[in-house]
């Protein structure tokens, strides 16, 4: 993954890049030393965790409401 990427999908420091990729939570391939990666999986991978932040924040703005906090 290139900075470049990392930078258009808004992610972290090399060292978590290198992590999703191990971690298989962003498709990778190894060729020799270096890692590939699909351009359309960086941008996936930041749409996917945006969703489940916004799904999270919807439930707590939900029980909030319930419970008569906002």
């Amino acid at each position: 993954m290139t900075r470049e990427q990392a930078i258009r999908g808004d992610l972290s420091p090399p060292n978590t890049e290198v992590q999703l990729l191990d971690d298989g939570r962003i498709a990778s391939r190894k060729v020799g030393t270096q890692r590939r990666v699909l351009a359309e999986d960086v941008p996936a991978y930041r749409h996917k965790t945006e969703s489940g932040r916004r799904k999270a924040l919807d439930e707590m703005t939900a029980r909030d409401q319930e419970l008569g906090l906002q």
